[in-house]
């Protein structure tokens, strides 16, 4: 990978969403120009649906959130301390990384938040 990816550690968050949530509220204070858009990807879903899904242009493994800014997109993708992208995630990132744009994986809201700082430094208060 050539991207940003957050250590594993066992100590972390337990639960991804938490640190997806407190990446988005921790931003709203901090940068509040930067437009912040989820991407509801996860979840099971039946035989029906996925194909419903694509139909619509579903791409799997997806970043769980986009961050716009000036022009400009940065993707990210948040994990639990021990979580790991899947193949079809990497595969999707590594896509996004070759087609210029600036991804990372997290862990922690705290190095998501400085790594946005790194990608749209003037949007920070």
């Amino acid at each position: 990978m050539l991207y940003h990816i957050d250590p594993r550690n066992a100590k972390g968050e337990k639960d991804e969403l938490k640190v997806q949530v407190a990446y988005r509220n921790k931003m709203r204070t901090v940068a509040p120009g930067i437009m912040l858009a989820g991407v509801p990807n996860a979840g099971k879903r039946s035989a029906w649906e996925a194909r419903q899904r694509a139909k619509e242009g579903l791409v799997r493994g997806f970043p769980d959130m986009i961050a716009l800014y000036d022009g400009r997109a940065a993707f990210l993708e948040f994990k639990s301390g021990t979580g790991y992208p899947s193949d079809q995630q990497i595969e999707t990132l590594n896509r996004l990384h070759k087609l210029g744009f600036a991804v990372g994986i997290f862990r922690s809201a705290e190095t998501a938040i400085e790594w946005t700082r790194q990608q749209f430094p003037d949007a920070f208060l």
